[in-house]
Parts: C-alpha cells; sequence; structure tokens
C-alpha cells in the first residue's frame, strides 16, 4: 500500500457533499494529507436548537477516526470526543437548551 494510499482511496461520509455554517470540510495541506482524511467543523459559532442545527446527525462507517472539539459559547465550555471505527451505521441526535452557541472543530484520521 505505501505512502500515497490516500491518493487512491478517499472515505465519504453520511452526506459528503454539505457545505453550510453548521458543517463544512477543509483539505489538509499536503504534508499531513497521507495521515489526514480532512478537517471539518462549523465555519462560525452557530445557534442550536431543537428545529435547526442538525439535531439529528446519520454517522456512517468511513475507516476513519474523528477527534472533535466542541465550544459551547453559551455555558463558556469546551469539550472533546473520541470517535473510534464503527461497524454498522448510527444515529446522533445532540440535544441543547434553546438558544445554545455552538461551534465544532474536528480531525479526521484514517485509521
Amino acid at each position: 500500500m505505501g505512502i500515497d494510499f490516500y491518493k487512491r482511496y478517499k472515505p465519504l461520509t453520511a452526506s459528503p457533499f454539505a457545505d453550510s455554517d453548521i458543517f463544512r470540510e477543509y483539505v489538509p495541506c499536503d504534508a499531513l494529507k497521507p495521515y489526514v482524511r480532512c478537517f471539518w467543523g462549523s465555519r462560525r459559532p452557530c445557534l442550536q436548537t431543537a428545529v435547526e442545527g442538525m439535531p439529528h446527525t446519520l454517522v456512517t462507517p468511513d475507516t476513519c477516526m474523528d477527534i472533535i472539539f466542541t465550544v459551547n459559547f453559551s455555558e463558556n465550555t469546551i469539550s472533546s470526543a473520541f470517535c473510534g471505527i464503527d461497524e454498522e451505521p448510527y444515529s446522533v441526535i445532540k440535544q441543547y437548551s434553546g438558544g445554545t452557541e455552538i461551534s465544532t472543530f474536528a480531525i479526521r484520521f484514517y485509521a
């Protein structure tokens, strides 16, 4: 396989063409491309409610792992999570109190 495996293999998420203030993917620099599939997150802090802001997210197995950082501006907190390789798709439902301002940044690594 070798170091150029990333040039031949492009794993996709459940919404590969999503591009909004809430979710956007960023391509890594050439030096990181063999190790990092992409960076992703919100373009700016966004108000999260039950109606808007991706309360329901489908996660599909894509042979990648994510480190996710979430900044909650309303509660002045920062949290992080590690998402490993999954074997089956699953749904994530995020519930925030009305008017919670959230910003997300994540790094998606190849397995």
